[in-house]
């Protein structure tokens, strides 16, 4: 292993890769550099024997334990460096199509595409016919949708061609209190709903939402003058809950030590106590246990999903969180894990935790 990771263990890439995929926004260098300070100085010292055109691109060899192994994009036929596409996806698995064609996997898959859509195993063979009839499922799509259209104004309006600007504004206004995602009421409104159904503000899809998550992300971070971001709406309830218990200079958010090397949600100076909000469903409602039939019996159960969603669950639940706890008991780490999402709960855990120390 080399001095990068000997300082830098898997256990910890591990963490900052979950960290990274849940919050996309952080792969930028200027925001990656405030938050782990550590880790961009180190890596920045790195010299990579290729062109590095993304600084995503560094933190994806980094984090899959490829630094001074540069075995990660590499093309599976002639060996040239592949184009990297993003962090989520790492690097195309081929140079060129000439190389993506001289696979007999590839080439088999394509024909059984060919087929499947024009009859025919290669391209050029395809009949007139067939390549109409592929252009027009295009075209009935359209089409079924404007009638399905037409069908709703004509049963709501009475007119097929039924359109009213006003109307519509004003009905957007009575029910949501303004006009467009972007209108201050609206946007408030979407936020209750998270937080009323979900106890996260940034539950939607991040990569489909980033702008809007960048600022909420501000929001939080100037409410609190924190450094690093807490995105769970869960964690900052209990966050002004444990400053006013402690007041806000004994409570550190996301912090991490020598001997516990991760992120913990809370760390209590005064206290010398660890805090982690396991809320989220990946956690399970207890600490997994492997001699719990009825632990085993949800394992098997998760693993017949065969979904990423069953497959975090897995992996966060029996792995990564294991792993934390050893960790903590091997060097006498005081640590306390709370397993709801429900705030009142939270305050009460932590209320009898405190004293019965």
């Amino acid at each position: 292993m080399n001095s990068f990771y000997k300082v830098h263990p898997q256990l910890e890439m591990d963490e900052v890769k979950l960290f990274l995929l849940k919050n996309i926004h952080y792969l930028g260098e200027k925001l990656f550099s405030k938050h782990f300070p550590e880790l961009y100085k180190d890596i920045s010292q790195i010299t990579f024997p290729f062109p590095i055109k993304k600084f995503s691109q560094k933190l994806y060899h980094m984090v899959n334990m490829d630094i001074d192994v540069w075995k990660l994009g590499i093309c599976k036929m002639c060996g040239n460096r592949c184009k990297f596409r993003n962090f989520v996806d790492g690097y195309s698995s081929y140079c060129c199509p000439k190389c993506a064609g001289a696979n007999p996997e590839v080439n088999a898959k394509n024909k059984q595409t060919n087929i499947l859509l024009y009859g025919e195993d290669y391209t050029y063979k395809r009949s007139k016919k067939s390549v109409q009839t592929f252009k027009s499922l295009g075209e009935e799509a359209k089409l079924r949708k404007i009638k399905k259209t037409k069908e709703t104004k004509l049963l709501h309006f009475g007119d097929e061609n039924y359109n009213n600007p006003k109307q519509q504004k004003e009905t957007m206004i009575k029910r949501y209190g303004g006009v467009g995602f972007g209108a201050k009421q609206v946007m408030e409104k979407y936020l209750n709903t998270l937080e009323e159904k979900y106890n996260d503000i940034t539950y939607r899809n991040q990569s489909k939402n980033g702008e809007t998550l960048k600022e909420l992300h501000q929001l939080w971070k100037n409410k609190f003058d924190i450094s690093n971001p807490i995105t769970s709406l869960l964690e900052i309830n209990v966050y002004d809950f444990l400053i006013d218990l402690f007041g806000k200079e004994d409570i550190i958010p996301q912090y991490k030590s020598t001997i516990y090397p991760f992120y913990c949600d809370f760390y209590i100076k005064s206290l010398d106590l660890y805090i982690e909000i396991q809320g989220h469903p990946s956690h399970g409602v207890h600490p997994f246990d492997k001699t719990n039939i009825e632990d085993i019996n949800c394992l098997n159960e998760y693993k017949t999903k065969h979904t990423k969603y069953y497959d975090k669950i897995i992996e966060v639940w029996t792995v990564r969180d294991v792993k934390k706890r050893t960790i903590a008991k091997r060097n006498n780490v005081k640590l306390l894990e709370i397993f709801t999402n429900n705030l009142d709960e939270c305050k009460s855990i932590i209320n009898t935790y405190i004293s019965k120390l």
